[in-house]
C-alpha cells in the first residue's frame, strides 16, 4: 500500500512543475519569470528541510506513521488555505475550438521546439542535474547512517551530488558541508536551466517540461 501511495503521488507531481511553468509563462512578464520560478522551485528544498529536521524526531519518537501523518494534514491545510483564495475570484470557463489549421501550426511548433538546440540542451541539464540530484537524495540517508551513526537527524540536511569530493572527507563535519554547498549549487541550477524554457518557449513552457 505505502508503494502505491508513493507511485501515486509521483504520477501525480509529474503535472505539477510543466501546470505552473506554463501559468508562470502566461501570466508574468519577462522580467519577473525567474525570480518567481526560482522562489516557487526552492519551495520543495524549503519542504525537505522541514520534513528532515522535523520528521527525523517524529520518527525517533512516534514512528514512521507519524511523519506521513504530519505531512499529510500540512498538505490538507495548504489546500483548505488555497482554496479559500481562489474562490474569492469568479473564472470564466472557456470552451475550447481548434481548427485543423490551428492544429497543424501547433504540431510544426512542437517539432521545430523539440528540434532546437536550446530544447536539447536544457533536456539534457534538467535530466542529468535531476538525475544526480535524486540519486544522492535517496542514498544521502544511508550514508550518514552507515559513516556517521551518531549523528542521526542531521543527515536530511545537506543533498547534493558531489560524489568525487565526499570519499574523501574523513570526518562528519566536512562530509555535511560538501553536501550543503552541493546543494547550494543545486539552487544555482534552478535559475540558470529551468527557467530556460519560458524564454526560448514562452507559448509551450508546460509543454517543453
Amino acid at each position: 500500500m505505502l508503494l502505491l501511495t508513493r507511485i501515486l503521488t509521483g504520477i501525480g507531481q509529474a503535472f505539477h512543475i510543466p501546470s505552473m511553468a506554463s501559468m508562470v509563462s502566461r501570466h508574468l512578464t519577462a522580467a519577473d519569470k525567474g525570480r518567481v520560478f526560482g522562489i516557487i522551485l526552492a519551495g520543495s528544498h524549503c519542504g525537505t528541510v522541514l520534513a528532515g529536521s522535523i520528521g527525523s524526531l517524529l520518527v525517533e519518537n512516534y514512528g514512521w506513521r507519524a511523519l506521513f501523518q504530519f505531512v499529510g494534514v500540512l498538505s490538507l491545510l495548504w489546500y483548505w488555505c488555497l482554496h479559500l483564495a481562489l474562490s474569492r475570484y469568479a473564472y470564466r470557463q472557456l470552451s475550447p475550438s481548434i481548427s485543423e489549421n490551428d492544429l497543424d501550426k501547433k504540431i510544426k511548433m512542437d517539432s521545430r521546439i523539440r528540434n532546437h538546440e536550446n530544447f536539447r540542451a536544457a533536456a539534457v541539464a534538467q535530466y542529468t542535474g535531476g538525475n544526480a540530484y535524486f540519486t544522492m537524495f535517496n542514498w544521502l540517508p544511508s550514508y550518514f547512517h552507515e559513516t556517521f551513526p551518531e549523528a542521526q537527524g542531521i543527515s536530511l540536511l545537506g543533498i547534493a551530488f558531489c560524489l568525487f569530493i565526499v570519499p574523501g572527507t574523513s570526518s562528519f563535519v566536512p562530509a555535511l558541508l560538501v553536501f550543503s554547498f552541493a546543494m547550494a549549487c543545486r539552487g544555482l541550477h534552478h535559475g540558470g536551466v529551468s527557467v530556460n524554457p519560458h524564454d526560448f518557449a514562452p507559448h509551450h513552457t508546460g509543454a517543453v517540461f
